[in-house]
């Protein structure tokens, strides 16, 4: 202990003690946005494309569980390549480019977890399910203010307090201040 700091409490007879405890908590909200591209050279086609497709992968969720109230089908992004100047025309392929989205919101992380696991499912049926950064299963844990009152960060900051307390031969005991660390893992 540095020299001031001894100082300091021998002429104000008063410490803080910092409690922490460590906890690990299963996550209890997964969201996943799953996103694919659809190509083609008319507008009206293109819409069937993504219709069938949507179907195909709200059939393909509702396998594993997961609700209509849980899945949302977000507006598709429409890229009309013609109006690209940078773009070589003698290598494009298609007129329109579309990403269409969906984005599940589940409590039931198992299920997401399964369903993420087994995409290539869907490749057989035609649509390539992107895996870049934005489109990974992300994991959150809600209940923070649950494990707020959790009796052993408490404990374990008395009996930190009592021991310095013996030590030092201080007569009065108090409990400090606790700051909490999630650390989440995904």
């Amino acid at each position: 202990m540095p020299l001031e700091f001894q100082k300091f409490h021998k002429i104000t007879g008063l410490f803080f003690v910092r409690g922490l405890a460590e906890q690990e908590v299963d996550a209890d909200l997964a969201v996943w946005k799953m996103s694919y591209s659809v190509g083609q050279n008319d507008l009206s086609l293109l819409q069937k494309n993504l219709d069938s497709n949507n179907k195909v992968i709200l059939d393909f969720l509702n396998q594993y569980n997961l609700s209509q109230e849980e899945i949302s089908v977000l507006a598709p992004e429409i890229n009309d390549v013609t109006t690209n100047i940078y773009l070589d025309t003698t290598r494009r392929a298609f007129n329109y480019v579309a990403k269409q989205s969906i984005l599940i919101r589940s409590s039931k992380i198992q299920n997401v977890m399964e369903a993420s696991k087994n995409t290539t499912e869907l490749l057989g049926k035609g649509i390539a399910i992107s895996s870049d950064y934005d489109n990974k299963v992300n994991y959150y844990f809600n209940g923070l203010n649950q494990t707020k009152n959790d009796r052993r960060s408490h404990k374990k900051c008395q009996s930190c307090c009592r021991t310095i307390c013996k030590r030092q031969k201080f007569k009065q005991q108090a409990k400090g201040f606790f700051q909490l660390k999630m650390l989440l893992l995904a």
